[in-house]
């Protein structure tokens, strides 16, 4: 194994740790937060996994509020800075806060005169420095690819969104309460299946290892963590990988499956009316591949928070 994924290996049970020690450090400024994003227009942009992150961003935004919200990738958002009306809010996601095209797209939305949120790792960094506020990951140093940081960035953005709601009377405090427990027991299911989890992974890595190329499938709030995967697997294990829809999948990309690909399918979400539906899809994509001959498909159980993969074929 590569002297990154050994890294990568022990930074990922820090995750719990990390998202536990960020809700509790940010708590009273994301409250103050909240209410500065209220009944506001709210941009999020970031690159990498901070866009991955700006993207779960905008799905909880509308799960949760009717607040008007859009992601943008920084180094495209640097072209159309005017298209943010004064009044509106930008919230600048880079867990270093040096990444290039965020901290140009924070300069030129500062100069015009609009108010920057910015998230980060580092109290210390340009992104953290050049915003009205900066709330913080408490992730920790981190030394390979982005896992604890990632997952601080999601928390944190969690913890603001639920907050943002309750201030605009979307849900109530109780629900509020409910939600943010939610948070802080899967950090304890992180904590208490992590063994199990490594066991699956040294078995599912047996069989991608022999792939010459990846795709990881999921749908609405599911599709951050396959774009994260691909991301992953691109930096760490230097295997071609591309995280997409699931529903974008029939529309052309199908046609490039071959026996040489595996195929992970992410499915389920938030229960609701949707919940079934985003099951029914994520079986039909399995099925799919394997009716194409593919003998590498895996898929997320419904147990366990979806985690869990199963094989197909």
């Amino acid at each position: 194994m590569s002297r990154i994924g050994h890294i990568l290996l022990r930074e990922l049970p820090e995750q719990p740790n990390a998202v536990r020690d960020t809700i509790d450090a940010e708590r009273p400024k994301v409250d103050q937060i909240a209410r500065l994003l209220e009944r506001k227009r709210i941009h999020f942009f970031g690159m990498g996994s901070s866009y991955f992150a700006s993207l779960y961003a905008t799905y909880l935004f509308a799960d949760l509020t009717h607040a008007a919200v859009t992601n943008h990738l920084a180094s495209e958002f640097i072209h159309y800075p005017s298209a943010i009306s004064p009044n509106e809010i930008s919230v600048a996601l880079s867990q270093s806060g040096e990444s290039i095209e965020t901290v140009e797209a924070v300069r030129l939305l500062r100069r015009r005169g609009n108010f920057v949120v910015g998230v980060t790792n580092e109290p210390n960094s340009t992104l953290a420095r050049l915003s009205d506020r900066v709330m913080l990951t408490h992730a920790g140093k981190e030394s390979a690819s982005s896992t604890k940081t990632f997952a601080s960035t999601l928390a944190i953005l969690y913890s603001l969104i639920v907050a943002v709601a309750a201030r605009m009377k979307e849900i109530s405090e109780r629900q509020k309460h409910s939600l943010m427990e939610r948070l802080t027991q899967m950090t304890l299911t992180v904590d208490a299946s992590l063994g199990s989890w490594n066991e699956d992974a040294r078995h599912h890595s047996n069989e991608l290892v022999n792939s010459r190329a990846a795709m990881i499938l999921a749908r609405g709030p599911n599709l951050p963590a396959a774009l994260q995967g691909a991301l992953l697997m691109k930096e760490v294990a230097k295997m071609p990988a591309e995280g997409m829809s699931s529903g974008e999948f029939a529309h052309g990309p199908i046609e490039a499956i071959t026996n040489r690909i595996s195929v992970i399918v992410l499915g389920g979400g938030r229960s609701g009316a949707l919940e079934g539906f985003w099951w029914t899809n994520a079986n039909d994509c399995s099925q799919q591949c394997a009716g194409r001959g593919l003998d590498r498909v895996w898929q997320s159980r419904r147990e366990a928070y979806g985690i869990s993969l199963r094989g197909i074929t």
